[in-house]
């Protein structure tokens, strides 16, 4: 029988191979199963003896970047380590060679290639063929090791960042208590960390929010839903009130359980006050508006009042006088001389323009009040209807292109195309021939009526639309200098625009838009 051996003592027996040549150490038979365990163990494992390496699995082969053991059996137990480390390894190894076992420790390895390993080291103290011994585990920790320097490096970033940033962050537990709060917080909210940490939001005083609008904001967080912009109305630093917005998102573990919410809060008092500010200037200016309106109604009242006295105490006198001149002239004209008859002639004319001008007035008038209608309507058929009213001499040629319809009032449309039209007949009426082109252009999606009459230099152009503003003083174009003045009034009512474009003795183009024309429906 076999006297019994120490529970840490690992014995190899050395026998000769053929040939006489000594093997490689060779575990005993009974000892086989352990040492094939070690060889497969994923940790790397070496046994060193008398400070030097005795045995090594196939892990610690791998790890240091050897061929195979015999890189390494034979060579000091410290042959991976840095020099500065050579020395404490040395006391180590003689402490574990007495019994003592070690702590764990951290090294760089140097592999056989030259490059250095993050290395955790444990050591126990064993006899080893009747000799101390000591095995050492080996674990690469350089990734370990690398994830907790970037992982520092990320806090210390986030501390940093959380620092300087204007905003800040907090984070909460599972019953919605605080657990963290960056310092920003507290130029805004007027509470240190310590005075916030532990509680719970609505625990902490707010100037804005009931107890329904607490109950509202819980309900959201017990059903784990992510909030945003929850403003928060406190009294700050110094007695100010400050307002916050608030953000935060749910917060789950690995396994899915609710750990609690983390978010970012933002100091929103600057924007609060200046929307407060506007919301005031609003409120001025509404009542200024309203004032200004009951103004401009009393106004149009006023206007009312005037039109109905030139409707009818007005156009009454000025009238008679046109018709008195007319008898006089059918009556009294064989005893006029010459001068009396031009006088006359001069009445007449005087108060015709007369009777023009406030007939104009009146449509002008009559233009701002009332609803405009919109329906349908056919431009084509709007613009021959209003062509119909002129009539167009032998030498003129008037050329109508397929328009498109709009949505507008058809009998206010038809006013457009006649002044239009009235203008541009008038103004060519001396070309021999004279031609009107009544179209659309798709480019500028606007209708155009173009004649190749006197035209105007486009620094007057402004002037057109004017009431009584007239850009031709010459007799011969007689008119009241209303009919473009109606014409903008009624495309404004519309929500388009009119303008014109032209150049002396070549012609004018006017244009105008109305919102709501459609190419796709159109009439020749």
């Amino acid at each position: 029988m076999h006297a019994p051996r120490p529970a840490n003592e690992f014995r190899f027996k050395m026998e000769p191979e053929e040939g006489g040549e000594q093997s490689a150490p060779a575990l005993l038979d009974s000892e086989e199963g352990f040492r094939k365990l070690v060889d497969l163990s994923p940790d790397a494992i070496m046994i060193h003896a008398g400070g030097t390496i005795a045995y090594v699995n196939s892990a610690m082969i791998a790890l240091v970047g050897a061929a195979s053991a015999s890189d390494l059996v034979g060579k000091p137990s410290t042959c991976m380590l840095e020099p500065e480390h050579v020395e404490s390894s040395r006391r180590r190894t003689q402490a574990l060679y007495s019994g003592m076992p070690q702590p764990l420790i951290e090294r760089v390895y140097l592999r056989m290639d030259g490059t250095r390993i993050d290395v955790e080291i444990a050591s126990a103290p064993l006899t080893l063929n009747g000799k101390p011994a000591a095995q050492v585990t080996v674990r690469d920790i350089t990734e370990r090791k690398r994830t907790a320097l970037a992982l520092r490096k990320s806090e210390e970033r986030f501390k940093s960042l959380t620092a300087l940033a204007s905003d800040w962050y907090w984070e909460q537990d599972e019953n919605f208590r605080f657990t963290f709060r960056s310092g920003n917080a507290l130029h805004a909210t007027g509470m240190s960390y310590d005075e916030v940490l532990g509680k719970t939001r609505w625990e902490l005083p707010a100037l804005n929010l009931t107890g329904e609008d607490w109950a509202r904001h819980r309900t959201r967080l017990e059903r784990w839903q992510p909030f945003h912009d929850f403003e928060i109305k406190r009294m700050g630093p110094g007695g100010r009130v400050r307002w916050v917005s608030l953000s935060g998102e749910p917060v789950f573990d690995a396994r899915g359980q609710f750990t609690g919410y983390r978010g970012v809060g933002h100091d929103i008092t600057e924007a609060r006050e200046a929307r407060e500010r506007i919301e005031e200037m609003n409120a001025q200016l509404e009542a200024r508006i309203e004032e200004r309106t009951r103004e401009l109604r009393a106004a149009l009242k006023e206007l009312d009042a005037f039109a109905y006295s030139v409707s009818h105490d007005l156009r009454a006198p000025v009238g008679a006088m046109s018709g008195f001149s007319h008898l006089l002239r059918n009556n009294e004209a064989p005893q006029l001389s010459e001068d009396g008859k031009h006088l006359l002639r001069m009445i007449e004319r005087n108060s015709e323009h007369m009777i023009s001008l406030i007939d104009g007035m009146l449509r002008l008038s009559q233009l701002g009040r009332g609803q405009i209608r919109r329906v349908p309507a056919s431009m084509a058929a709007v613009a021959r209807d209003a062509l119909s009213l002129h009539r167009v001499g032998p030498d003129a040629e008037v050329v109508l292109q397929e328009i498109p319809d709009c949505i507008g009032d058809p009998v206010l449309l038809r006013q457009v195309w006649a002044n239009l039209i009235g203008n541009a007949l008038k103004y060519s009426k001396n070309r021999s021939p004279a031609r009107i082109d009544i179209g659309w252009d798709s480019g500028r999606r606007a209708y155009f009526v173009r004649d190749n009459g006197v035209g105007f230099d486009m620094q007057y152009a402004a002037k057109l639309f004017g009431v009584f503003e007239r850009l031709h003083a010459d007799p011969e174009f007689e008119g009241s200098g209303i009919g473009l003045a109606i014409v903008q009034r009624i495309v404004d009512r519309h929500g388009g625009t009119v303008w014109a474009e032209a150049a002396p003795d070549r012609g004018a183009t006017f244009w105008f838009t109305v919102p709501g024309a459609d190419p796709a429906r159109s009439a020749p």
